[in-house]
């Protein structure tokens, strides 16, 4: 069950040659053929894997993925625990369990159905022993966890909707390897964009680069069926707009540009002061701006015309591939926990604020948010708050002790976060 055609080497290759004269990019790596089951219940604990392989171990693979029985069925609401027998599609469900085994149990309802899948997967950290990066087997440690990831990132892609998104964070070592496997498992033409987030607000003087950012890579279920949603508008962006009249307020923007500017004509202001190009917009558009009063002439000098841009809160803005400390950092994460649980029970949990603006742009009320690397439960406790249906699955048994006490804290009204 160890047998791999590639035996000690991980590249590019094309029609099984490694790349060297062929513009056809594939990822390939040890095991890419494989299955791995990737159990371990415990964070210092690991565990001898297997690899299954896809063809010479079939019998063993569809054994391993056969939907499995969900046991000992526990319901939370306002009135605490309830052992219960069934659940529908409508209920939030919280799985402990491997996530590979869960999520091809999954399938059997929840096929296409899911509309937000986001996760903080374990990172490949390169050349590092360090306790928090994948460290299941060390002679094919990156070979490892790109099985470990093609596993799940392709049985997960089958229970996304048409219009479905997924978001995932990891750290340099490990981007340029993870986005070639998911532009194959999700088609490079549903790449959406990579973002950059800044994870820290302190900077360390170690090393030559600080690294203060991890990145978000965005993936569409099909990127013609996609529609993401705009985010709300920032207080510092709402500043912006500091010119009012009577129909709201606005703020200017620029209609008269030298070197974006095609259009050549005068203008005559109300003082008399005659106006040249090139201007940003044609003579009919500029009339009929002025027309319907969307022109602020500044009062002095040469009575410059901008723009006037109103302020609508609810239309929001676009994205950006930069996020900064506005949707919080890790410290942030560690302390809306500490405040859970009087302690620091969880190391670098994501802040809510970072999976509001998340789930804000890829789904909407009522849609089923993903996370099968669940963690303290942000990504639950966020859609909750934010009414979304939600599904979490963790294997660790911290999953008792944080996760699960976290989610009944947010059904009793905790406060904290974006609450």
């Amino acid at each position: 069950n160890s047998y791999t055609k590639y035996s000690n080497e991980i590249g590019l290759t094309s029609e099984g040659k490694y790349l060297n004269y062929n513009t056809d990019v594939v990822l390939d790596f040890p095991h890419k053929d494989s299955v791995l089951e990737g159990g371990m219940t415990k964070e210092e604990q690991g565990k001898k894997e297997i690899y299954y392989h896809n063809i010479l171990a079939k019998e063993e693979i569809d054994t391993l993925l056969s939907p499995k029985i969900l046991t000992n069925i526990i319901k939370h609401d306002e009135n605490g625990e309830h052992k219960i027998n069934k659940f529908t599609e409508k209920d939030n469900l919280i799985i402990k369990g491997n996530n590979l085994l869960a999520l091809h149990t999954l399938k059997e309802k929840y096929n296409k159905k899911i509309k937000l899948i986001f996760i903080d997967p374990p990172y490949y950290f390169l050349n590092s022993r360090a306790s928090d990066s994948f460290n299941y087997n060390s002679n094919f440690k990156l070979s490892t966890w790109l099985t470990f990831m093609k596993n799940r990132l392709e049985i997960s892609r089958k229970l996304m909707k048409d219009d479905g998104l997924i978001f995932i964070t990891i750290g340099d070592d490990g981007t340029a390897h993870l986005k070639l496997l998911c532009d194959d498992i999700f088609g490079i033409e549903n790449f959406v964009s990579m973002v950059s987030w800044r994870k820290t607000d302190n900077q360390s003087n170690i090393g030559n680069i600080a690294n203060v950012k991890d990145n978000i890579l965005i993936y569409a279920k099909n990127q013609d069926n996609m529609k993401m949603n705009k985010r709300s508008l920032s207080e510092k962006a709402i500043k912006e707009y500091s010119y009012e009249d009577e129909k709201g307020k606005f703020r200017r923007r620029i209609l008269l540009d030298k070197t974006r500017g095609k259009y050549n004509y005068d203008i005559t202001t109300e003082s008399g002061n005659i106006l040249k190009g090139p201007w940003m917009k044609s003579k009919k558009e500029f009339e009929e701006l002025d027309k319907q009063g969307l022109i602020y002439w500044t009062s002095g000098g040469n009575e410059t015309p901008y723009g006037k841009k109103y302020l609508d809160v609810d239309s929001g803005q676009i994205p950006s591939d930069f996020w900064g400390h506005e949707f919080g950092t890790n410290q942030r994460g560690a302390t809306e926990i500490e405040n859970l649980f009087g302690k620091r029970v969880f190391d670098y949990p994501k802040p809510e604020l970072l999976l509001k603006n998340i789930i804000q742009i890829g789904s909407n009320e009522g849609e089923i948010v993903l996370d099968f690397f669940m963690g303290s439960a942000t990504t639950q406790a966020v859609a909750h708050k934010m009414n979304r249906q939600y599904i979490g699955i963790e294997q660790m048994d911290y999953i008792n002790t944080v996760s699960v006490p976290r989610l009944q804290k947010v059904i009793e009204g905790e406060q904290g976060g974006i609450s």
